[in-house]
């Protein structure tokens, strides 16, 4: 029993006449018998601009599926895959509402006719995709993994440009497209722009096979597609093992992946063996293969299952090797380049008959081996401190697995200077101590910090009085940080961002009425001469009430907001024999200037 085939259009409403007819031609083969269901997959908005589209799709029981702009999600990030993302979050949403099991015919709204004519036409065959495990017992490729379970038809893979096939139309069962279907940001596999055509093919297949992403990041194909027609056209046969080894791979993956169509089957010859490796870069074989600028075509899988099959020693010794490598593949095959390999593309880069144009990036060598030696000593440099101190220090920290009171309580011991401060501070900071970030915060407010150190602690801030926020978590450091980011801002003349201020609003609130709490916000953001008399009147009104916590609380608070003085003769006294760490921060804060403004 054959499976259910359902077809998804996807994209934008750009042309009217061509949805039409595209939806025309899918209708009749529905009703035919040929498919089984249509899904109309496209962004929220777009059918409104021709109104009786949608009407036509509702009364002829077209299933519409409606997508919000992805914009909103990614932002303004910078990546050659948002393009492919648009393509493949429509089809994502179509295909989860076609049947687990059902072939899935993927066109779109444009230009795709010839090819979705051409899927159609391969499902009269009584099996249009093969299982891929049959394919690979067939053509003696087993070693290869197989990444779908049955073959994706698919039209026009190049050479060169590795994995670019046609993307208007593509079809195979439910499960294999699921796995085509990716939003990873390609730059970071491959270090370099890739297509959306290339984007749909080529990353389901980076994880088996490595010598993929090799290839990608090693050889720039674009250089490489005129000079390997003209050096192959001329004779020339002689390739790098990595490339052959590369085109093994790839060339065995076209053969036992994908069904290759035919778009234009009129305009290919009769094939005639042998296929040469090197007839895949230029026009041959009747255009089978057939020469661009974008790579060299491949126009059947007529011509690749012969290239394949073909006996091996009836073809060139290039060609052997190629052919030798596919069918004798062990996993080493589909592994990166060796260490050889490398230095033998290096070395090709001289050979001016195979190209005369850089075609080799600046790729990672692989490390074999290192000298054992430990020549240059690691140790951190703290400044302010003598020699033995440094060494001493060091020590420490090296013996110990978080490094942050270590630091801290050394710094507190032997009084940094606030200019050395930060090489004690920023270790304990990232890592999210409270009594770090709110060093650190004061010494920004104060001009100690470089460049670096300041993105990063106001990072840090931000970040940690998030979680904090989110948790409902967080203490009277973490509030008094988060103060010190209001008050550097507004320092700065800067805007205050809105999840600074939920965090603002949110730790007042731990410590004050809400009423109050407004209070404080307006007279920080407008009105600062008022903020002592608020805090007066709060202070005095904690001790009527008999909440000593909350009367400590606001002096700190008052503190922080106000830098003046009486506040911290007020908070002086109230420090515990177990809050050493803590007292000795606000003694360093008042000794230095860090804190009193008054």
């Amino acid at each position: 029993m054959k499976p259910a085939v359902w077809a998804a259009v996807c994209g934008a409403v750009r042309d009217e006449l061509d949805v039409r007819l595209m939806l025309d031609y899918l209708l009749r083969c529905r009703q035919e018998g040929r498919i089984q269901g249509i899904v109309f997959s496209t962004w929220e908005g777009e059918l409104e601009k021709e109104p009786g589209i949608e009407q036509l799709l509702k009364s002829n029981s077209i299933t519409i599926v409606k997508t919000h702009p992805m914009d909103h999600v990614i932002g303004s990030i910078r990546t050659s895959a948002v393009n492919y993302w648009r393509q493949a979050m429509q089809l994502q949403r179509a295909i989860d509402v076609i049947p687990s099991d059902a072939i899935v015919l993927k066109t779109r709204t444009d230009r795709a006719m010839p090819a979705t004519r051409r899927l159609i036409t391969m499902l009269a065959d009584d099996n249009p995709l093969p299982l891929v495990e049959d394919v690979k017992q067939h053509e003696g490729l087993e070693a290869f993994p197989a990444v779908f379970t049955h073959q994706v038809a698919a039209f026009r893979p190049r050479t060169n440009r590795a994995f670019q096939f046609s993307d208007f139309a593509f079809m195979g069962y439910s499960r294999d497209l699921r796995v085509m279907l990716h939003f990873n940001v390609s730059e970071f596999y491959f270090s370099r722009y890739l297509n959306a055509n290339m984007m749909f093919y080529i990353m389901a297949f980076v994880q088996d096979y490595p010598i993929v992403k090799d290839y990608e990041r090693r050889i720039k194909y674009e250089t490489l597609i005129p000079e390997l027609e003209r050096y192959t056209t001329n004779g020339g046969d002689r390739f790098p093992k990595f490339l052959k080894r590369f085109y093994a791979v790839y060339l065995g993956i076209l053969a036992t992946h994908f069904r290759i169509g035919t778009m234009w089957p009129e305009n290919l010859g009769k094939l005639d063996l042998p296929i040469e490796f090197t007839d895949f870069f230029h026009r041959s074989h009747s255009r089978h293969l057939d020469y661009s600028t974008l790579g060299t075509l491949i126009n059947s899988d007529e011509v690749l299952n012969s290239f394949v099959s073909q006996p091996v020693n009836k073809v060139g010794l290039t060609t052997q090797s190629v052919l030798q490598q596919m069918h004798d593949a062990d996993e080493n095959t589909f592994e990166r380049a060796t260490p050889a390999e490398i230095d033998e593309l290096e070395a090709f880069t001289h050979e001016e008959e195979f190209s005369k144009e850089h075609w080799l990036l600046d790729g990672q060598s692989i490390q074999t081996q290192q000298a054992n030696q430990y020549s240059s000593s690691m140790a951190y440099h703290f400044p302010g401190i003598s020699i033995q101190e440094k060494n001493e220090l060091w020590k420490a920290c090296a013996e110990v697995s978080s490094t942050d009171r270590v630091l801290l309580k050394f710094w507190m011991a032997h009084d940094i200077s606030p200019k050395d401060s930060p090489a004690y501070l920023s270790s304990g900071a990232k890592d999210g101590t409270a009594l770090s970030i709110l060093v650190m915060m004061r010494l920004l407010r104060k001009n100690y910090l470089d460049e670096n150190d300041t993105a990063e602690i106001l990072r840090v801030n931000n970040t940690q009085a998030k979680l904090d926020r989110q948790h409902k978590g967080g203490n009277i450091q973490v509030t008094c940080y988060v103060i010190n980011r209001v008050l550097y801002l507004q320092q700065m003349k800067q805007e205050i961002p809105n999840e600074l201020r939920l965090q603002f609003d949110y730790f007042l609130r731990r410590y004050m009425t809400s009423e109050t709490c407004d209070e404080v916000k307006l007279a920080v953001f407008q009105h600062p001469e008022r903020l002592a008399q608020i805090f007066d009147a709060q202070i005095t009104r904690s001790i009527e009430i008999n909440k000593p916590v909350v009367h400590r609380r606001l002096i700190e608070l008052a503190l922080e907001l106000t830098g003046k003085r009486k506040y911290w003769n007020l908070l002086e006294p109230l420090f515990s024999d177990t809050e050493e760490a803590v007292r000795g921060v606000y003694e360093y804060s008042v000794d230095h200037g860090l804190l009193i403004l008054d």
